[in-house]
């Protein structure tokens, strides 16, 4: 359930970060499609027209920030060209202070915004009143930045970034009244790398966050172990159905009897036992063919009157034990067993005692160590 959790959170986050690489990828790889030949952007401004000797933009580095901040991104070039109705316009890039000076109390217009539309940029500018004309020709001039002269002005914006840089496009021979063309070419030179890896990193990270939200939950198999007599309480919380027939048994397993509550276990059946004398005396086997001893799978019952003893010297099934015998019980085995036949050798049996054991003065007779089938002693 954790890993669960877990899993939804992460994919829930990897989507989140993943659209939005995925869009902008998507959005710069349709502004490819508008490149030019050369791999940039060309847009022309709004003719700008008035009755004053410069058109000046205060604040290149602000303007940009405000109206097109992507051009001043690392590896990005500006180039404007410019043109009046005598010819190729002067371009010139120059720190602001030095730009207020020379235009002091000469009518100007201040350019305040140029708005990123379809077709020509609008500019809005405002003019700056004044009397008196520029005291020299803008080319005369030192404070220029490397770049500025006629017809063409090209920089990288990203390396003056925070610096107050003014724009000034004049008539070369600072003539008026002025009418400027303005055309603007930027030069993204990123563009390309970054599209890429927008769209593989936003790729990625999207189907690493479908699969980890599609990913399948384990299935768990929940066994009950409960006593037969729980089944239908437990089968009824859980709402499940009870089986009505009775579960096969399993090959090798043992039957089990079934009972009611309360009812009691059957008492064990009552096996005859045979009595065994724990003395022994010796027997010896009669000569000629031997007879093959076999055990009977129906044992003596318990209650059959003694044999009388074998004149021969066998040993007998049951006796009548005497007060100083010592009695084994023993059941015999419910298999039948046969077992082989007896060797034609004689066999003698060591006695246990020979000394007439105490009561009547008699000795009796015990059987033969070897015996079979074996018997399950029970005390």
């Amino acid at each position: 359930m954790v890993i669960r959790v877990v899993r939804v959170v992460v994919g829930a986050l990897l989507l989140l970060v993943g659209l939005p690489l995925l869009l902008a990828g998507g959005v710069l790889w349709l502004a490819m499609q508008h490149q030019d030949s050369a791999g940039g952007y060309r847009a022309a401004l709004t003719p700008i027209r008035g009755h004053g000797y410069a058109v000046v933009a205060s604040d290149v580095d602000a303007l940009l920030r405000k109206e097109a901040p992507f051009a001043r991104g690392g590896r990005t070039s500006l180039r404007l060209t410019a043109s009046t109705d005598h010819g190729p316009a002067f371009l010139g890039l120059a720190p602001a202070r030095d730009v207020a000076r020379y235009l002091a109390g000469v009518p100007y217009l201040q350019v305040n915004q140029v708005r990123i539309a379809r077709g020509p940029l609008p500019v809005a500018a405002v003019p700056v009143t004044g009397v008196a004309g520029p005291p020299a020709l803008p080319a005369e001039q030192s404070f220029w930045l490397p770049g500025s002269g006629v017809g063409t002005l090209e920089w990288r914006p990203y390396e003056h970034r925070g610096e107050q840089l003014a724009l000034v496009v004049m008539d070369p021979a600072a003539r008026t009244p002025l009418r400027v063309d303005v055309t603007a070419h930027l030069q993204p030179e990123w563009i390309g790398t970054t599209t890429v890896g927008l769209l593989v990193l936003g790729s990625i990270l999207v189907l690493i966050a479908i699969a980890a939200l599609a990913w399948p939950a384990r299935s768990r198999e929940i066994i009950y172990v409960v006593p037969q007599t729980q089944v239908p309480e437990l089968a009824a919380q859980l709402g499940l159905s009870v089986p009505t027939e009775p579960i096969p048994a399993m090959a090798g397993s043992v039957p089990v009897e079934q009972r009611t509550p309360g009812q009691r276990e059957p008492e064990a059946a009552t096996k005859p036992v045979t009595a065994v004398p724990a003395t022994t005396v010796a027997a010896s086997a009669a000569p000629g063919p031997a007879a093959p001893a076999s055990a009977s799978a129906s044992p003596e019952p318990a209650d059959a009157a003694p044999a009388p003893p074998d004149p021969a010297g066998s040993v007998p099934d049951t006796f009548d034990p005497g007060p100083a015998d010592t009695v084994e019980l023993a059941l015999a085995t419910p298999e039948p067993v046969s077992a082989a036949p007896v060797s034609a050798a004689p066999v003698s049996a060591t006695p246990v005692s020979s000394a007439p054991a105490a009561g009547d003065g008699r000795q009796r007779p015990s059987p033969p160590d070897l015996e079979w089938p074996p018997r399950t002693p029970l005390r």
